[in-house]
């Protein structure tokens, strides 16, 4: 069975919600929800989601422009924005899927680079994105102080 993957629509909202939970478990819907909503509001950005046979949403790519990112030469670059897959359909297809629809929405868009990132402790994720292609540009540890 090949993978279906299509453009996100209103009534995908409650899971997309539940999967961006499932990828940020610190957060909260309250805290992750008006992102979500920001990212649809932009004129360059969209969201692809993955169907399992049943139609159920397994997975879904968040994806939008930026005009640079680390390890890129050309500007604007394409973005990953957000990456999720359910653990039961891992290894599927699907992530892989999910990808290409993204890279190829930053290629009508005329982007010759794509870029992403993932958590440092996300090995899963950093795996995913070497067997789809994407290299390790760079590693980095973030620092704040509250004033």
């Amino acid at each position: 069975m090949a993978v279906q993957i299509r453009a996100y629509r209103d009534a995908d909202w409650p899971e997309w919600v539940r999967l961006g939970l499932a990828l940020f478990p610190g957060y909260s819907a309250a805290v992750l929800e008006p992102g979500m909503r920001e990212h649809r509001a932009r004129s360059d950005a969209e969201v692809f989601v993955a169907e399992r046979e049943d139609g159920s949403i397994a997975g879904f790519v968040e994806v939008g422009a930026r005009p640079y990112a680390d390890g890129c030469d050309t500007s604007p670059v394409g973005y990953i924005e957000a990456w999720y897959v359910d653990p039961d359909v891992r290894r599927g297809g699907y992530g892989r899927a999910l990808l290409e629809a993204a890279e190829d929405w930053a290629r009508t868009r005329g982007y010759r680079e794509m870029a992403s990132d993932a958590q440092l402790n996300n090995e899963i994720s950093h795996a995913a994105h070497h067997r789809a292609g994407y290299a390790e540009v760079d590693r980095i540890v973030q620092f704040r102080k509250v004033l």
